[in-house]
């Protein structure tokens, strides 16, 4: 029997509030996530998956966020070691053995202001941040998670901005994947850290060297097996020689406007794309299929 999964979805429509106090732009340590580190192959497939579920409802791509995915780690690793959620508080809830504003989620009338503040309060990010999380009993992977949020009407409204969230325009987005949860941070004023660092870069073309035409899988249709994620040309270039190393030469990256898709065949059916996908999970966790 599949193992239950449980979707948390914080439903706000009030005005700011202003943060009970703030750490201005210095970073809160955590034992155990001291520094955040940039996405890792679960979390940018995840932050891909989201990304692509707005492109398919023609709504912009949401940048990626340094800060909200700071904000995302500190909980995860909150929810994890204080089991708020135990005693009736609820996963969006914070426990008291950290350096932030605790609140009981499900009895602290505080409660929705406490956890809008926590980007302001825990970083240097100017906005509110809304959370969305997900728990299951295994561990939890980026296509359990993305696919909970899409069949899940409050939350799928939540990301594509639907419903009683027509007002709001995500400027940013965080990710954090660990243990048996996902979290998605969503922002609405942009993240000056990363959009600094975007206007500093100037990425060059990828370029993609033409493979011989043995292949074990086909390339015939809009329906492409993606393997891994890149957030760069060189990563993407260096896992598009690792994956081709693997046996699978006729592997290609397909550039987007924020992250680099590494795809090891496309079908002309989604059926059997999914078939496919079902036979290489093994080989490519969390592998999936992605429509162009």
């Amino acid at each position: 029997m599949p193992a239950p999964k449980f979707l948390f979805v914080l439903l706000l429509f009030i005005t700011v509030f202003h943060p009970v106090f703030s750490y201005g732009n210095s970073f809160v340590t955590y034992p155990g996530d001291t520094t955040f580190k940039g996405l890792n192959e679960d979390e940018t497939i995840l932050y891909n998956m989201i990304n692509d579920m707005r492109v398919q409802n023609k709504l912009p791509v949401i940048p990626f966020s340094d800060n909200l995915s700071k904000v995302a780690y500190i909980h995860l690793n909150d929810i994890i070691e204080s089991k708020l959620q135990e005693n009736g508080c609820g996963l969006h809830s914070w426990s008291a053995s950290g350096r932030w504003t605790p609140c009981c989620y499900a009895k602290d009338p505080s409660g929705i202001k406490c956890m809008k503040q926590k980007p302001r309060e825990l970083t240097g990010y100017p906005g509110n941040g809304y959370e969305l999380i997900y728990s299951g009993e295994d561990k939890a992977t980026p296509a359990d998670a993305a696919e909970l949020w899409k069949q899940v009407s409050a939350s799928a409204d939540m990301i594509l901005s639907r419903g009683k969230w027509k007002n709001f325009q995500w400027k940013a987005i965080g990710i954090g994947i660990k243990d048996n949860y996902a979290l998605l941070w969503l922002g609405d004023k942009t993240d000056s850290k990363n959009e600094n660092a975007s206007k500093s870069v100037n990425p060059k073309p990828v370029t993609i060297t033409p493979q011989a035409p043995k292949q074990d899988v086909p390339s015939s249709g809009n329906y492409f097996l993606i393997a891994a994620s890149a957030k760069t040309p060189e990563s993407a270039q260096k896992e598009l020689k690792r994956i081709k190393s693997k046996g699978y030469p006729n592997a290609v990256i397909l550039p987007s406007e924020k992250v680099y898709r590494i795809s090891i065949g496309s079908f002309d059916t989604e059926a059997k794309a999914k078939a496919k996908k079902d036979e290489l999970k093994d080989k490519f966790p969390g592998i999936w299929v992605y429509r162009k």
